[in-house]
């Protein structure tokens, strides 16, 4: 499956060195990347909701306070 997107050539150039390495497709290696990035990111959510919630907790009676 081809898909046609816009790439800085830079990276490109990064992941076909990577492909050409691991004896892999650069699009296996772009994949790989673009996987971990939204991993990373979704780990980033939930900790930001993890500390989010531990504020709102933690601070009801001020944030209560703030809000009249």
């Amino acid at each position: 499956m081809a898909y046609e997107l816009p790439i800085d050539p830079t990276i490109y150039e990064r992941a076909l060195r990577i492909a050409e390495r691991d004896g892999l497709a650069v699009d296996a290696v772009l994949s790989r990347a673009v996987s971990s990035g939204l991993a990373d990111a979704e780990i980033s959510e939930q900790e930001l909701m993890h500390h989010l919630e531990a504020s709102l907790r933690e601070n009801d009676n001020l944030y209560r306070k703030l809000a009249q």
